[in-house]
């Protein structure tokens, strides 16, 4: 009895110090199964397009202002507003109307109408937010 005794402790201290079973591991991502319990993630939010007022100043001493939001450019210049649209170009962005047309280009514009071009940069720009007023037009004539 005195051997079984010290035995039946060891087989106890072994049986208690080994690892338990190992979990399994988590189902592969392409597993449909594993994918059909959980939730699927929130569509992130989306914001509206940005707002950006460019103001250009041309070689020939002519300024004016534009506005862009959402595929469409808002011309300001000599007290009169315009709305052109984007159409397709190869590089950079051009939009017109049927009198103007607004060819810009990184930091660079051409703006023709009449059969005039003028050469022009930018010279500041900016986002505006909801609370941002944009340029007032004095006279109020549009296209």
């Amino acid at each position: 009895m005195r051997t079984v005794l010290p035995l039946a402790g060891l087989v106890l201290l072994v049986s208690a110090c080994s690892d338990p079973e190992p979990a399994p591991p988590p189902p592969p991502a392409s597993d449909p199964a594993a994918t059909a319990d959980q939730p699927a993630p929130a569509p992130a939010p989306t914001e509206p397009p940005a707002t950006l007022l460019h103001e250009y100043s041309c070689a020939d001493g002519l300024m004016f202002d534009v506005v862009y939001h959402d595929q469409q450019a808002t011309l300001h210049i000599n007290e009169q507003r315009f709305d052109l649209h984007q159409q397709p170009s190869a590089s950079g962005a051009l939009y017109s109307d049927e009198r103007w047309s607004l060819f810009t280009k990184g930091e660079r514009a051409m703006l023709s109408a009449d059969d005039l071009s003028h050469e022009c940069a930018v010279r500041t720009a900016k986002t505006l937010n909801q609370a941002d007023q944009l340029p007032a037009m004095p006279g109020g004539a549009d296209g």
